[in-house]
């Protein structure tokens, strides 16, 4: 206070003078000149949405005094701050144009910009082209294609249990349970599993771990369905070396079969798997026509999952180009989740899409 009322002694003012001092003191007026400093100074920073942008000229402009002169200021600095060639040749081609109708033109462009962009990277996954196919069909680099398809895939990971999940509600497990008896008499039975095998080109770290018995490379992709054919578990990170028993033990497909979940019902596997309390096998070698007609019945109930694996597009996976395992698993998983959701039912006034 003594510093503030330099040579005036603080007893000599009133205390509303004081008051006002103080006031003054903590909310300095900013001078025109400084606000309009920081206006002109604001630069649109990367990545910053046009609405933002547009927000932050207006708190700047507040104390600018522009007067009649505010749009047109806001217009031209706002133009500025556009970074991306093709949106500000769409502005400054426009003669007549205002604000409202610059943010409009930007918001419009950064929209179709960003479509366009994450169509490149679903074209990955709804064509089977790798990144070499998909940049041609995009006219651009191979390079620059990784870009939308790591986007589009890490986005589509982060949604992966509402589209591929294990239900153990009793109507689920009833309505499985139903389905598989429809199909030939099979009792109790909630899924099918078995390993499947999608090429991969060779890795170049250890390439005979992914070595089969057919001398190509492939992935050992662990595979469990419903009666639909629905994925309801994907395993996708160990190489064909790997047999299907040992992925098995180290998945937890067994977990809803135990406490506290104690699914009611059974899995279906072949051969090569071990006989369990919640996993059915055939008989290695049947005698009896009863046994005979079990390996009938797990045969044709079980066929369900040869035909769904039969459906998994063997596509050279590029393993060799790609950073590693798991980026080749997390494609798989997303395109399971793909074959998912297009086998689920449209919404209520949603039309198929005509056939061209």
């Amino acid at each position: 206070m003594t510093n503030l009322l330099a040579l005036v002694k603080p007893t000599t003012k009133s205390y509303e003078e004081l008051c006002t001092l103080v006031r003054e003191h903590l909310n300095p007026k900013e001078s025109i000149l400084m606000a309009r400093y920081r206006f002109y100074t604001c630069q649109r920073s990367k990545g910053q949405e046009v609405a933002s942008y547009i927000v932050k000229l207006r708190r700047l402009a507040g104390h600018c005094k522009f007067d009649g002169f505010l749009e047109q200021m806001l217009r031209d600095f706002f133009v500025l701050g556009i970074d991306h060639e093709v949106i500000l040749c769409k502005l400054l081609n426009v003669e007549t144009l205002n604000l409202s109708k610059a943010i409009m033109i930007a918001q419009y462009s950064v929209t179709l910009l960003y479509s366009r962009h994450n169509i490149k990277g679903t074209i990955f996954y709804t064509n089977g082209s790798f990144r070499c196919a998909t940049g041609d069909i995009s006219n651009i680099s191979q390079f620059a294609i990784h870009c939308p398809i790591r986007e589009i895939t890490d986005a589509q990971y982060t949604m992966r249990r509402n589209y591929i999940s294990f239900p153990i509600t009793r109507e689920k497990q009833l309505e499985r349970a139903c389905g598989f008896a429809r199909i030939v008499g099979f009792p109790m039975v909630q899924d099918t599993i078995d390993c499947t095998h999608l090429i991969l080109r060779a890795a170049h770290n250890n390439p005979e771990v992914f070595r089969n018995c057919k001398d190509y490379h492939s992935l050992n992709v662990q595979l469990v369905h419903d009666h639909t054919c629905r994925i309801l578990t994907v395993k996708a990170c160990y190489p064909d070396s790997s047999h299907d028993a040992f992925i098995l033990r180290q998945t937890g497909v067994s977990a809803p079969f135990q406490p506290p979940h104690q699914a009611r019902g059974w899995l279906l596997g072949d051969k090569g798997y071990l006989l369990s309390t919640w996993l059915m096998t055939p008989l290695c070698n049947p005698n009896t026509p009863a046994q005979h007609s079990y390996n009938e019945s797990q045969a044709v109930t079980k066929n369900i999952i040869v035909r769904s694996d039969q459906a998994m597009v063997p596509l050279p996976w590029p393993l060799g180009s790609s950073p590693s395992v798991e980026w080749v698993s997390l494609c798989i998983i997303i395109c399971c989740m793909l074959r998912n959701l297009r086998s689920q039912p449209l919404p209520p006034g949603i039309a198929p899409p005509q056939e061209v």
